[in-house]
C-alpha cells in the first residue's frame, strides 16, 4: 500500500539525521538475495536447529528475510538461547536492507527499550516507526497513530493520529478501528461524532473485536448515536462475551436475571456470573455465591458457595466478607467455627458493613468466638446503629434500661418534692431513664407547661415528636450533680424534648445520656414504644 497524505505537513522527523539516513539506506541497500530459502523452510516447519544453520548462511549472503526470521528466533527463544540484542542486530540488519516488517519491528524495539541496550527511545521509534508506515506496513501505521495520540516523543496531534490509524484500519488492522472509534466518541478535538465513532466500531466488532462490541451493546442501551434496542444490545454483549470479554459476560447476566432485551433465564444467569467470576470479577463471585445459595437456576450448592465467597473476601470483597463470616458462625457450606466467624465479622465490620457490625456485637455479647466482652459488643452495637441497623438500635436502649433500673419510686418522687402535688394531680407523665422510654401518658404530643419550683428544682418543657425527624440527643456533661435525673436534648424543626428534676433527697445518680442511643427516628421510637416500654408502677395522680 502506498501512502497518500492529502495535507500538506511536516512532521517532527523531516529535520531528522536518522530518519534521511534511514530513507538513505533503504534506497541503496534493498537488496533481495535470490537464496533458496531453506532456512525460511525450515523454520516454518518448526525444524529451528536446520533453520538457524540455514538461515544464518542466508543472512550472511545479504537476505533481510533471514536476518528477520534469526530475530524472532532469538527474541522467541525458538532453538536457540533467548537473547533480546541478538534479536535487535539481526531485525537491525534487516531493517536498513530496506525490510519492512523489520522496520516496524526495530520500532517497536526502540519503543520498549527491548534489546538496544539502553531505556526506551522514542525518538527512534517513531523514525523507525514513520520508515515502514510510510512503506505500508499497518502495525507501523497503528503504532505511529498511537504515539501521535498520546504525545510520545513528538507533541500530541489527534489529526495526524487518526491519519494513522485510518490508514492501518483500511488495511483491515482491528485495534486501529477500534482506536478511531474512541477518538470520534471523546472530546480529542476532532469532534465527538458518535455515529461516526459506531460505524468504525462496527469495523472492528465486525471482525471480531470483543471490547468495539461491548462499546456497540452500550450503544443500544442508552440510544448514543443510534435508536435505543436493548435486544441487539444483548446480541453484541453475547458476542464478546464468547469472547470471555469480562465486562460482557456481568453484564450479559444481569440482562438475563433481569429480562432485559432478552427473556428471563436463570440458568444463562448463572452461567454467565460463572465465567466472569472464573476471571475474577468480584462482583460476579459474590452475585454467583448469592446464586448457589438459593439454588437460583442452579443446584443449591452450599460448599462451592462457601468457596466463592471465601474467594472474593480474600481479595477485599467487603460484603463477601461478611458473608464468610455468616458460613462460619452457622457452619453453611464448611464447618462451624466461631473464631473464623467473628475474625472475618471484624474485616466485614471495619470496613462498614453493618450486618457485620451487628453480628459482631452479638458475637462479643454472647461470648462466641471470643470472651464475652460488653464495652465491645456495646461499641459494634452502636457502629452498626449509626449507620442504620434497627435491631442494633433497639439493642442499645434495652441495653441502656437493664444497665441500672429506677431506683425511684412514685412516692419517693412526689415526697421529694411535695410543692408539686398538686401540680401534677390529673396528669400522667412521660419521660426517659438511660435510654428507654417510661410513658404512662396516652398522648406523646402533650405538653407540659413549665411547672419549675424553686424548692426542687423541677421542670418539664415541650415533649413532641415530628414524624420522621431524627432527634440529637447530647450527653448532659454539664450536669455532673450527684443526686440528679436529667434529660435535655438540642433540636431543629418541630422536636423539642427537655427534661431536668433535681431530688435532694435521693441517693443515687439515676441517669447518664449517650448520643448514640438516641440517634433514631421517631417512627422507630414509636415502634419500641409498643413493643419495649415499661410503665412506672403508680406515676400518676
Amino acid at each position: 500500500m502506498v501512502v497518500q497524505k492529502t495535507k500538506n505537513k511536516k512532521t517532527f522527523l523531516d529535520k531528522s539525521i536518522w530518519y534521511a539516513l534511514a530513507l538513505t539506506l533503504v534506497s541503496g541497500f534493498y537488496v533481495l538475495v535470490q537464496a533458496s530459502h531453506d532456512g525460511e523452510r525450515a523454520y516454518w516447519n518448526g525444524d529451528y536447529k536446520e533453520a538457524f544453520s540455514k538461515l544464518n548462511r542466508e543472512a550472511d549472503a545479504g537476505d533481510p528475510r533471514a536476518d528477520y526470521l534469526l530475530g524472532w528466533m532469538y527474541k522467541k527463544g525458538n532453538g536457540v538461547e533467548q537473547d533480546d540484542r541478538n534479536a535487535f542486530m539481526h531485525f537491525y540488519n534487516a531493517a536498513l536492507a530496506g525490510h519492512v516488517p523489520s522496520q516496524a519491528q526495530l520500532g517497536y524495539l526502540y519503543d520498549k527499550g527491548i534489546g538496544s541496550g539502553s531505556k526506551p527511545d522514542d525518538e527512534m521509534a517513531n523514525a523507525w516507526y514513520l520508515t515502514a508506515a510510510k512503506n505500508g506496513n499497518d502495525q507501523a501505521q497503528f503504532n505511529l497513530g498511537l504515539q501521535y495520540e498520546a504525545g510520545r516523543g513528538i507533541e500530541v496531534d489527534f489529526q495526524e493520529a487518526s491519519f494513522w490509524y485510518e490508514n492501518a484500519a483500511d488495511q483491515g488492522h482491528v485495534r486501529a478501528a477500534f482506536r478511531l472509534g474512541l477518538l470520534f466518541d471523546s472530546d480529542s478535538k476532532l469532534g465527538v461524532d458518535h455515529s461516526t465513532a459506531l460505524t468504525w466500531y462496527e469495523l472492528a466488532a465486525n471482525a471480531g473485536h470483543a471490547e468495539s462490541q461491548a462499546r456497540i451493546a452500550e450503544k443500544y442501551i442508552v440510544g448514543d448515536g443510534i435508536e435505543q434496542d436493548m435486544s441487539k444490545a444483548a446480541s453484541w454483549y453475547l458476542a464478546a462475551a464468547k469472547q470471555n470479554h469480562l465486562r460482557s459476560q456481568t453484564k450479559l447476566a444481569q440482562m438475563y436475571r433481569d429480562g432485559v432485551g432478552v427473556d428471563q433465564n436463570l440458568v444463562q444467569t448463572a452461567y454467565w456470573y460463572e465465567e466472569a467470576a472464573k476471571q475474577g470479577s468480584l462482583d460476579a463471585q459474590f452475585e454467583l455465591v448469592k446464586i448457589l445459595d438459593h439454588g437460583l437456576g442452579v443446584a443449591k450448592d452450599l460448599r462451592k458457595a462457601f468457596s466463592w465467597a471465601k474467594r472474593a473476601a480474600d481479595n477485599g470483597h467487603q460484603e463477601a466478607q461478611f458473608l464468610v463470616g455468616l458460613y462460619y458462625d452457622l457452619g453453611k457450606g464448611t464447618l462451624e467455627n466461631n473464631v473464623e466467624a467473628i475474625n472475618w465479622y471484624r474485616i466485614a465490620a471495619e470496613n462498614d458493613v453493618y450486618q457485620a457490625q451487628w453480628n459482631l456485637g452479638l458475637m462479643y455479647e454472647q461470648g462466641e468466638g471470643a470472651p464475652a466482652n460488653a464495652a465491645e459488643a456495646k461499641k459494634w452495637f452502636k457502629r452498626a446503629a449509626e449507620n442504620g441497623h434497627e435491631d442494633a438500635q433497639n439493642r442499645l436502649l434495652v441495653l441502656a434500661s437493664e444497665a441500672a433500673p429506677p431506683s425511684i419510686t412514685t412516692d419517693d418522687f412526689i415526697k421529694s418534692c411535695p410543692s408539686i402535688e398538686e401540680t401534677l394531680k390529673g396528669t400522667k407523665l412521660e419521660f426517659v431513664y438511660d435510654g428507654e422510654y417510661w410513658n404512662v401518658d396516652t398522648d406523646h404530643g402533650q405538653m407540659f407547661i413549665d411547672v419549675s419550683k424553686d424548692a426542687c428544682s423541677f421542670r418539664f418543657t415541650n415533649f413532641f415528636f415530628g414524624a420522621g425527624t431524627n432527634l440529637p440527643l447530647e450527653l448532659l456533661n454539664d450536669f455532673n450533680l450527684k443526686h440528679s435525673y436529667g434529660f435535655l436534648s438540642k433540636s431543629n424543626d418541630n422536636v423539642i424534648l427537655e427534661y431536668f428534676v433535681v431530688l435532694p433527697n435521693a441517693d443515687q445518680t439515676l441517669l447518664e445520656i449517650n448520643l448514640a442511643y438516641f440517634n433514631i427516628k421517631a417512627r422507630q421510637v414509636e415502634k419500641y414504644l409498643v413493643e419495649e416500654r415499661t410503665k412506672l408502677d403508680g406515676l400518676s395522680s
